[in-house]
């Protein structure tokens, strides 16, 4: 099976990372993994200095599952 990878970055200060990671838990991560389609979601952080990045990918079956996440408009985050 063919799988469509979506990868989103971000950076919040480090001293808010624990934080933030629950906040995309929360706001995004739980959303995806009840989406028809949603084949796996992780995400991914990585300190550096006073700054965290974060690394979600999710894989997906086909377009049509993404779009019906995101909008027709499923490039944009």
């Amino acid at each position: 099976m063919n799988k469509i990878t979506r990868i989103w970055h971000g950076t919040t200060k480090a001293k808010l990372a624990d934080e933030y990671l629950k906040y995309l838990e929360k706001t995004g991560l739980s959303g995806y993994r009840k989406m028809d389609g949603n084949v796996s979601t992780k995400i991914l952080r990585r300190f550096d200095g006073y700054i965290c990045h974060f690394l979600t990918e999710t894989e997906w079956k086909s377009y049509k599952n993404i779009k019906s996440f995101t909008g027709d408009d499923f490039e944009k985050a």
